[in-house]
């Protein structure tokens, strides 16, 4: 109970307690989270007024950087039509600039041993909402008597209970999945006791949950790291006996997924594509959807290419060129459809100006963390860009806070004195 309690609750100051209490509120309740870093703001700009902040330049240097991108953002008004709609995006994405600005600030809280509790509330977070999420349609399940994929697959299962999309959820899930596999591999003194002990529980039962949700892709990312970190430490042990067995359980898994589960049988079928049997005109689905939205997409930044159409005209200029090419595929009443790839969407809505300062970012942000051998935030980064590259994360307000907050946090992981 004590090692519970620690967890959860530290000793040095109201500031680390908020931080544990945000990241075990975001898998639960956006609202609830969003009431944590609206109080993170106000006990900020306490201690500014308070003279407790101390801004030293290579701070400003790197806030500036982590937040370009949603600063173009804002600029990127003066010319866009529908303000409306872009004063919503850029009051709900103020995590890009106030998380860098907080935690660059307090970075004297950011201990190693820290940041790992963190990813550790985080996970328990997750076990609890996956576990009542499946409850949830279970109980659903054997009152109705219906399907299995009308209950337990992709947002069915996702939207239960906090009403996230399901791809974002899979994000948090293998995030929490690959970040507690290498800790425990390769850091497991930083871990707490009983949460190293219990890890060959909760992460099958997180592997099974991310099966359920069904992203192929990001199934796919999760077992490609997951493979990479266990052959890394089989290899340094020299215990090759382990590589065969663990590429031989992932396979197994893959396999019987893939033969018993319908629909990742279909996305399988759909992303391989054999014999163009997927193809727009042939079939309609998640790749046709896809290439029918990125070749709106591009249409639409060849007219404004050097600082794309407005944060605040971004959907509408997509949705225009759906009716005007006759993508009546993408044409739901009550429905839109965003550029389903982050850097599109970047491109689409600030061009090429705002694209170069994200992707300078990411690339120093990964220079940085290779220097530093900061695997944690490396492993991060790969899952997220490599996910981003089939879905806008960042229109899901859920998906800026878990990106904005661990990507400053874990930024900080391994930083230089």
């Amino acid at each position: 109970m004590k090692d519970l309690t620690t967890l959860f609750f530290h000793q040095k100051n109201i500031w680390s307690n908020i931080l544990l209490l945000f990241v075990f509120m975001l898998p639960l309740s956006l609202a609830i989270s969003n009431l944590l870093y609206g109080l993170m703001i106000i006990l900020w700009l306490i201690d500014l007024f308070c003279k407790k902040i101390v801004l030293k330049k290579k701070d400003i240097l790197n806030i500036l950087l982590f937040s370009s991108f949603y600063i173009i953002s804002i600029f990127s008004l003066l010319y866009s039509t529908n303000i409306e709609y872009g004063l919503k995006k850029v009051l709900s994405h103020t995590f890009f600039l106030m998380f860098p600005i907080v935690l660059f600030t307090k970075k004297n809280l950011i201990t190693k041993r820290f940041v790992i509790k963190l990813i550790e509330v985080f996970t328990i977070s997750l076990i609890l909402i996956s576990v009542v999420s499946i409850l949830t349609q279970l109980y659903k399940y054997l009152l109705l008597k219906g399907d299995f994929n009308d209950f337990f697959l992709e947002n069915k299962l996702s939207t239960s209970v906090n009403g996230y999309y399901f791809l974002g959820f899979s994000l948090f899930i293998s995030f929490a999945i690959i970040s507690t596999t290498y800790i425990k591999l390769f850091k497991e003194e930083l871990l707490s006791i009983w949460f190293a002990k219990t890890y060959y529980f909760y992460v099958p039962f997180l592997s099974i949950t991310l099966i359920l949700l069904n992203s192929r892709s990001l199934i796919t990312i999760t077992t490609l790291l997951f493979c990479l970190i266990f052959i890394t430490k089989s290899l340094k042990e020299k215990k090759y006996k382990k590589i065969y067995f663990s590429i031989f359980i992932l396979v197994s898994i893959f396999i019987l997924n893939y033969k018993y589960n319908q629909a990742f049988n279909e996305k399988i079928k759909e992303a391989i594509n054999y014999n163009n049997e997927y193809s727009i005109d042939k079939k309609w689905g998640g790749r046709a959807m896809r290439l029918l939205i990125w070749d709106c997409t591009l249409k639409v930044v060849n007219k404004n290419p050097l600082i794309g159409v407005g944060t605040g005209d971004q959907q509408d200029e997509l949705t225009l060129c759906y009716k005007i090419y006759m993508k009546n595929q993408l044409l739901y009443k009550g429905v839109t459809f965003n550029a389903h790839n982050i850097f599109l969407q970047i491109l689409l809505s600030t061009g090429i100006f705002g694209l170069f300062f994200f992707t300078c970012s990411i690339l120093y942000s990964f220079f940085i963390a290779y220097k530093r051998h900061n695997i944690i935030y490396i492993l991060f980064l790969v899952i997220f860009i490599l996910s981003g590259l089939t879905e806008s994360f960042f229109e899901r307000n859920f998906c800026v806070a878990f990106f904005t907050f661990f990507n400053s946090i874990l930024f900080l992981y391994k930083r230089l004195e």
